[in-house]
């Protein structure tokens, strides 16, 4: 997939990229108190947080 239908795909949401494994973001999304969608594509993790902010350093806001 591309990034377009990466974000075509997630909608008018904040997309990110997480820089770690699976479990890790469950971890990291459970102890934030949210809920979140996830898309893997080429071996990366792309999601979206339905909670505050995403503030964690593995996490890399996608843009075009």
């Amino acid at each position: 997939m591309t990034i377009n239908e990466i974000l075509e795909y997630f909608g008018n949401q904040t997309v990110y990229v997480w820089n770690g494994t699976k479990e890790e973001l469950h971890d990291a999304q459970v102890s934030a108190n949210a809920s979140y969608n996830t898309l893997t594509t080429d071996y990366k993790i792309y999601f979206v947080s339905h909670g505050d902010p995403v503030t964690d350093s593995r996490a890399t806001v996608v843009t075009i």
